[in-house]
């Protein structure tokens, strides 16, 4: 079991959202900002136990066009850590409330402004074909009841 800080935690997230909200594999982004290809999924999984060291994070922000302070916590959450350490816990499309809140920020993000299907939106987080497809599917229809996104002929608009 892995455990990190807070911040760890919130700037490992941070960067999984950010990238799954711009359309961007792990290997595509790690590609971008490093020699390694497992870099950023090694962060997002077990492999790699500790965070980003600043200059992979300030890459990164460059990369995906943000500006590096969002991924750091709020500074009242600092204030309020006292250095314990959390169980290791990424995003992940598998989980209904994570999924739902990465196809909230991709509606922020205005990725539904055209309409995108159920496998269009499947193949921008990169997971077509796999079975975190169907999750996605239902994340979509959860946040169709909410009236952020609506359903025309067979797209999803908001």
């Amino acid at each position: 079991m892995v455990k990190l800080s807070r911040s760890a935690l919130f700037t490992i997230n941070m960067v999984k959202l950010r990238r799954l909200v711009k359309g961007r594999s792990a290997r595509g982004l790690s590609t971008s900002v490093s020699n390694d290809p497992n870099l950023i999924s090694g962060f997002e999984s077990m492999a790699i136990k500790s965070q980003y060291p600043h200059h992979v994070l300030s890459a990164i922000a460059n990369e995906l066009n943000d500006d590096i302070r969002l991924y750091y916590p709020p500074d009242e959450d600092l204030l309020e850590s006292d250095g314990s350490r959390f169980v290791k816990e990424i995003i992940s499309l598998s989980n209904i409330d994570d999924c739902t809140l990465v196809i909230n920020e991709m509606i922020a993000a205005g990725c539904f402004v055209n309409g995108m299907s159920v496998d269009d939106t499947s193949k921008y987080l990169h997971e077509y074909g796999k079975p975190n497809s169907l999750i996605i599917e239902q994340a979509l229809g959860l946040v169709e009841k909410t009236n952020k996104l609506n359903l025309h002929n067979g797209k999803y608009f908001c």
